[in-house]
């Protein structure tokens, strides 16, 4: 258990090395995942009639199996759990490279279209291949157009327009 409080102790101080407001880290995960799991929604509804249930038990079913999944309560709060635990760790993570994305692009909306565009092809090609239970049809642009666009709206422009503010309160 020491060891475990030990570690929280030196991301503390990482973050706060680097000037990163860990609360307000939280809010933005929030809020996009909100964002996220929001339009994720609304698309399975409009082309699949899915539940906002089915949407998140699938999110389950996905990582552990459907017939690990379960029925009911659980798989729903089970897919509600792991999709804002990557919309916190793809946040996370903005945080720590923004100031090198600053740096590169100087442009808070090709920020947000590039990182947007980077979790959109990390999910695609490196985290749902490797955590989930889902056989991937062979690439099509054509399919991937909306789920990247959905990315780059929900999570990658808002995390931009978030930090931007942030840096300027902090400036």
């Amino acid at each position: 258990m020491g060891e475990i409080n030990a570690k929280i102790l030196v991301n503390v101080k990482y973050c706060r090395r680097y000037n990163m407001n860990l609360k307000k880290i939280a809010i933005a995960g929030l809020i996009v995942g909100s964002l996220d799991i929001t339009a994720a929604f609304v698309d399975a509804w409009f082309t699949s009639h899915l539940s906002p249930g089915k949407v998140l038990s699938g999110i389950a079913a996905a990582t552990l199996g459907s017939e690990n999944a379960g029925t009911g309560i659980y798989p729903i709060a089970l897919g509600l759990l792991i999709h804002f635990f990557i919309a916190y760790s793809y946040t996370f993570f903005f945080y720590l490279v923004y100031p090198s994305l600053k740096n590169l692009f100087n442009n808070t909306w090709l920020i947000g279209i590039v990182y947007g565009v980077f979790i959109w092809a990390s999910m695609r090609f490196l985290v749902l291949p490797t955590l989930s239970k889902i056989q991937f049809s062979p690439f099509v642009w054509s399919k991937a157009i909306k789920p990247m666009l959905i990315l780059v709206f929900a999570i990658g422009i808002p995390l931009s327009l978030m930090a931007k503010k942030e840096n300027k309160e902090r400036n």
